[in-house]
């Protein structure tokens, strides 16, 4: 038996209807492992026991290339005006206000995040194949613009700094790998298979 070492970087996103404003916690390199706590402490125990759960009982050597916080995760501010689809104002009291918006790059999918409009989801796939030229930030400003129109009857967010909506953690969790290369995390109770279910 050896031991090993995981260790792959954990996207934490605070979404502000969020209660206590506690993460959803993402592993872009290793799509469909997430989780969520009441705080980042907590977080921070959730996502590493996900991680050892999550590659319990799997081949090391099908083990996913551990990527840097550029690479998996895009984080771009857009400018809103909330008065829009309002009753038309004098452009001197118009009100612009920047937001973050997070893209979460999977080997597979991107997902687009607003923490501070959860309730929105934005998608911009069938938009930029008729704007291809258009650069993302303008294309996702024109995204969101467009949504908030359906949100008015909320109230406008106060924006936050970005370290207040996303962090970055790296998770690491000390795992065991037997003659055969299959993962086991210590602590993990396994149940016998039942060929009839």
């Amino acid at each position: 038996m050896k031991y090993f070492t995981l260790e792959y970087l954990a996207v934490f996103v605070y979404e502000l209807s969020t209660q206590d404003n506690g993460p959803s916690i993402f592993f872009p390199d290793v799509p469909g492992c997430v989780t969520c706590a009441d705080s980042t402490d907590e977080g921070i125990k959730m996502a590493k026991e996900a991680m050892g759960l999550w590659f319990h009982d799997t081949s090391y050597y099908d083990l996913p290339r551990s990527r840097n916080s550029s690479e998996m995760c895009k984080i771009i501010p857009v400018r809103i005006d909330p008065t829009s689809g309002r009753q038309a104002e004098p452009l001197s009291d118009r009100l612009y206000l920047e937001y973050y918006v997070i893209i979460i790059d999977y080997v597979n999918r991107q997902d687009i995040l607003i923490p501070d409009f959860p309730e929105i989801d934005l998608d911009i796939g069938d938009m930029s194949k008729d704007v291809s030229n258009t650069p993302l930030n303008n294309l996702l400003q024109i995204a969101l613009n467009k949504n908030i129109k359906s949100h008015l009857e909320y109230t406008i967010p106060t924006p936050r700094k970005k370290d207040e909506i996303v962090q970055f953690h790296l998770i690491q969790e000390n795992v065991e790998i037997d003659d055969q290369g299959i993962i086991h995390t210590p602590g993990v109770v396994e149940f016998p298979r039942n060929d009839h279910c």
